[in-house]
């Protein structure tokens, strides 16, 4: 409907990041609570797609990007063994849309951010299937072969 929108974490619904096996929807594993990562910063980011293929990723007041504690990335703000906060600035970046065996993804360079580093790989390649999308929600899926991570994301009109 417009030139570009800007979409944030649906913390109001749970599931909005999750974990799984390969091949699913990540949300078996775990399946965050509403408002689960509130203490995270999480929230504060924002994700703005344009029609031309632009991506910015703003992670907001908070100033930091999620990781997952299993990354190998950032490892030098991993002081807590368990998921931690990295310090990020504004990323402008660009996007894809592709097919592969009927499935669709939004695919982006390498070291792009979207919200949430969960591993290594999806960190260096990162490539979402799209789960669902509509007006008001952006369900998007990474799985690297060996996890699924599940994203769910609403219009930042909507929060």
């Amino acid at each position: 409907g417009s030139s570009s929108k800007v979409w944030v974490w649906d913390q109001n619904t749970a599931g909005h990041l999750g974990c799984g096996p390969t091949g699913t929807i990540g949300t078996d594993w775990y399946s965050a609570k509403p408002n689960d990562k509130a203490s995270m910063n999480m929230y504060d980011n924002s994700l703005t797609f344009t029609t031309g293929g632009n991506y910015t990723f703003d992670p907001g007041a908070g100033g930091t990007v999620l990781v997952n504690v299993g990354c190998s990335i950032f490892k030098s703000y991993n002081t807590t063994g368990s998921d931690f906060l990295v310090p990020v600035s504004a990323q402008t970046t660009t996007y894809q849309i592709t097919m592969d065996n009927g499935n669709t993804y939004i695919v982006f360079p390498a070291k792009t951010l979207l919200g949430y580093v969960p591993n290594d790989d999806i960190y260096n390649a990162p490539k979402f299937r799209i789960v669902n999308i509509t007006s008001s929600l952006l369900e998007l899926v990474a799985d690297n072969g060996s996890i699924a991570w599940h994203y769910r994301f609403i219009p930042k009109a909507t929060e």
